[in-house]
C-alpha cells in the first residue's frame, strides 16, 4: 500500500527546489520536503503490516507493467492496483545487463530478463534491479479485476496504449504502426487502431508508446517482446 510518509507536494516546496506548479513524491525530514526513498533504500527497510509475498523478480515486473493479478495458495485470485510511487525516474535494467556483458542487447527480453533475475536471486539480481531507482506500491481490491489506466478506464487488451499526457490527451484514437522489432522472438509488426487510456513512469516523448497486451503468461511473454520502431497518427474527424 502507499506509505504513510509519502507525499505530493508543490516542486517550490521541495529541497532541493524542483519547477514550481508540479507535484512530486516526497519525505519529510525535519522542517523540509526531501524526495523520497529509492528503490535500494525501500528494501533496505523492514516490512511493516499486512504483507503478501512473492519472488522479487515476479514484483519487480509488476511494479513496471503497473498492476497485476495475486494467487493464493487457498486458490483466491485478486488484482494488486497501482496506488501510487515513489516519484524517480524509471530506468530500464536491460541497458545495465547489456553494458556488463551479462546479456546481448537483443536477447533483453522481458521474460529473459526475469529468468536471469531469477537465475541469480539474491544481493546479485537485486543490485541490478537497484539501478531502477523507481519503485511502485500496490492496493489490493478483490472487487475489480480488470486494470484501469491513467485515464480511469478499463484497459482492452490489444487495444490500449500508455502515452506521454503532456504531448498526447487521453482518449484520443492513433492509428499506431510498428515493426523494425529488434528482440529476439517478437512479432514482427502491429498495425492497428488504438486508444490512448493509460501512461506509465517510462513513457517519454512524443512518439512512444506502450501497447496493453492484457494479462496471463501468453500476453506477458508476447509484452517483454515488444521493442519496435514506431510510426504513430492522431485519428482525427475529417472537417
Amino acid at each position: 500500500t502507499k506509505p504513510a510518509d509519502l507525499v505530493l507536494v508543490d516542486g517550490a516546496q521541495m529541497t532541493p527546489p524542483q519547477p514550481a506548479g508540479k507535484r512530486f513524491a516526497a519525505r519529510r525530514a525535519g522542517e523540509l520536503y526531501v524526495p523520497y526513498y529509492t528503490r535500494a533504500e525501500i528494501e533496505a527497510q523492514p516490512v511493516t503490516g499486512p504483507t503478501y509475498y512473492m519472488r522479487p523478480e515476479d514484483y519487480f515486473f509488476m511494479q513496471i507493467q503497473g498492476s497485476g493479478y495475486l494467487t493464493l495458495e487457498d486458490g483466491t485470485r485478486f488484482m494488486a492496483a497501482y496506488a501510487a510511487d515513489n516519484g524517480l525516474p524509471f530506468v530500464g535494467i536491460a541497458k545495465t545487463l547489456t553494458e556488463r556483458g551479462l546479456m546481448k542487447k537483443e536477447q533483453t527480453s522481458g521474460e529473459a530478463i526475469r529468468q536471469w533475475l531469477a537465475d541469480n536471486r539474491g544481493p546479485v539480481a537485486q543490485e541490478v534491479m537497484n539501478q531502477n531507482p523507481r519503485y511502485a506500491f500496490f492496493s489490493m481490491d478483490m472487487t475489480k479485476m480488470e486494470p484501469l489506466g491513467a485515464a480511469a478506464i478499463p484497459l482492452p487488451p490489444g487495444a490500449a496504449i500508455a502515452i506521454d499526457p503532456s504531448f498526447h490527451p487521453y482518449g484520443d484514437l492513433y492509428w499506431v504502426d510498428a515493426d523494425a522489432g529488434s528482440l529476439s522472438g517478437a512479432f514482427p509488426a502491429y498495425r492497428r487502431m488504438v486508444a490512448a487510456l493509460d501512461t506509465g513512469g517510462a513513457i517519454r516523448g512524443k512518439i512512444r508508446a506502450d501497447l496493453y497486451m492484457g494479462h496471463g503468461d501468453r500476453a506477458g511473454r508476447e509484452a517483454g517482446r515488444v521493442k519496435h520502431k514506431l510510426r504513430l497518427w492522431r485519428i482525427v474527424p475529417a472537417e
